[in-house]
């Protein structure tokens, strides 16, 4: 009886045992607390007999039950999260297209064009910035775009043929 005490004990401490109407669930519960105090057994007896020797290196300071738990449950579960993220999903983002003679530059200097209405946020697909003013664009299309964002969706767009 000295073992199955010993077992009873350990996991007793931080069992994750709950009410349910589905026995199998209990079952189940019970079978991961007896798997998760086997192995914190198994932890301790290797972790003696592979630090036993004589002492080179620093040794990391052995885990109680609860720190052990709270290793093995990250690496089983890692990053995994259940929950739905918060919000608006984050745009697709497009392939950059950097063609020659396509290049955002400033046309106020250059004099081809006067400072105006970025033609991408002007259309109203950019609820949020609507009406913004630049000095950048494409020379070549002659259309006013914000420097990096505008620029790449509208030069995008047109490959895929949208106009």
């Amino acid at each position: 009886m000295g073992a199955i005490d010993k077992n009873d004990q350990l996991k007793k401490s931080y069992a994750i045992d709950r009410k349910s109407k589905r026995w199998w669930i209990r079952i189940f519960l019970h079978l991961s607390d007896i798997c998760r105090v086997n192995s914190f057994i198994t932890y301790q007896l290797s972790y003696v007999k592979w630090n036993s020797g004589p002492i080179e290196d620093e040794v990391a300071p052995i885990l109680n039950q609860k720190e052990f738990s709270s290793s093995l449950v990250k690496s089983l579960c890692g990053t995994f999260t259940n929950r739905k993220p918060q919000g608006r999903p984050s745009p697709v983002q497009l392939p950059l297209l950097r063609t020659p003679g396509h290049e955002s530059v400033n046309v106020t200097k250059n004099g081809t064009m006067k400072r105006g209405r970025c033609h991408e946020c002007s259309i109203g697909r950019n609820k949020k910035n609507a009406r913004t003013e630049t000095v950048y664009g494409c020379i070549q299309c002659q259309v006013r775009l914000c420097r990096d964002k505008c620029h790449d969706i509208y030069h995008s767009r047109i490959t895929v043929g949208d106009p």
